[in-house]
């Protein structure tokens, strides 16, 4: 072995693009990168969207636990809105 080198490139001429497109290896290949990238960015949104509702001083109201209204009664007949904290 001369050297430890990269190999040389190939040329690839038209009768050669029909195997490359229909290689399952490529495509699953291919897959495999896409899912590895979308991990990271999926994992990235929360941390985004947290940082951008403290840039903006947003609200964080909408991302409040739900409350449930009290039970009606004689003294109570409506509910006027809002959450007892």
């Amino acid at each position: 072995m001369a050297g430890a080198g990269a190999p040389e490139p190939q040329p690839l001429d038209n009768n050669d693009a029909l195997a490359l497109i229909s290689s399952n290896a490529l495509t699953l290949g291919q897959s495999a990168l896409a899912l590895h990238e979308l991990s990271g960015l999926i994992g990235a949104t929360q941390v985004v969207a947290a940082l951008s509702l403290l840039a903006v001083d947003g609200s964080h109201e909408a991302y409040a636990a739900p409350c449930t209204p009290p039970a009606r009664t004689a003294a109570a007949p409506r509910w006027p809105g809002g959450c007892a904290s």
